[in-house]
Order: structure tokens, then C-alpha cells, then sequence
């Protein structure tokens, strides 16, 4: 099987530039394949919520611009969204989840979890067209099956 390789053009932020020069200019291919697999590395250190949970966060995080503030702030950041989300909008009523229980999961996030949670969120986003089930699970989620 032959690979096809395309050429892209592609534009990075001064920060990965930064990163680019650090590690060295001259494998740009290598160097950020070895920061993604990272990355892909971390985020799939899922915290463990319900369904519901997952899609009362990913609701309340819908609009919120995921920026270097989340990964700095990461779990106070997502409560914070999440608690307005709750009292402002009802979210916790519409998911049908315990508020208070969902604040303590989050509050006891590791720093990877809680990047994690904002990858789910991104890769749930870039589904929206698919049912919830299906948009999660593109994000590596899994939940067992329901019994009807």
C-alpha cells in the first residue's frame, strides 16, 4: 500500500513556533507528529461522568472560547461555565443532573483530565450533526449499554 502524501499549507501561532524552534527546524513533520501523539496521549485520560454529565458540559461549553485561558484555569474554568450554565440556563434541569455532584467531579480533575474535557468538547462540537451517542463516541467515550 503506497502513502499519498499532500501538501498543505499550514500556519502556526508564535507559541508552536516557539515550540518548533526549541526542539529544532529541521523535521517540522516529525516534530509536531511527536506533539500531537502526545497531546492524543493526554487527552484520552477521560474523567468519568454520565452521558448526561458529558452532554451537560458540552452544552454549557458550546459558545466558550477554548483558548491558552481554559488550559491555564482548566477545571475552575470548565465549573465556572458549567455552574452559570446551571443557574442561568437551567442546564442541569434540562440534562436531568445533580448540580452540586457534578461540580465536586469536576473540582477533582487532574490537569490532563480537565484538558481532556475540552478535547471531548471541541471533537463533540465538530459532530454536531451526528446523535449525541455518536458525536461522543468520536471523541473515544465510551458508556456501557443501557438496558430499555
Amino acid at each position: 500500500m503506497t502513502r499519498q502524501h499532500r501538501r498543505r499549507s499550514v500556519y502556526f501561532s508564535e507559541l508552536i513556533m516557539q515550540y518548533l524552534r526549541m526542539v529544532g527546524e529541521d523535521n517540522y513533520s516529525g516534530s509536531i507528529s511527536a506533539a500531537v501523539e502526545r497531546y492524543l496521549y493526554l487527552v484520552s485520560d477521560f474523567p468519568v461522568f454520565t452521558r448526561n454529565e458529558w452532554l451537560l458540559i458540552c452544552d454549557a461549553l458550546k459558545s466558550t472560547m477554548r483558548d491558552r485561558y481554559f488550559y491555564k484555569h482548566g477545571k475552575d474554568a470548565i465549573a465556572n461555565e458549567v455552574e452559570d450554565a446551571c443557574i442561568l440556563d437551567g442546564y442541569d434541569e434540562k440534562w436531568e443532573v445533580s448540580k452540586a455532584n457534578l461540580l465536586e467531579k469536576i473540582d477533582k480533575l487532574s490537569l490532563s483530565q480537565a484538558v481532556s474535557v475540552l478535547h471531548v468538547v471541541d471533537v463533540f462540537w465538530a459532530h454536531s450533526e451526528l446523535g449525541h451517542d455518536e458525536a461522543l463516541a468520536k471523541s473515544g467515550l465510551r458508556f456501557p449499554k443501557q438496558n430499555t
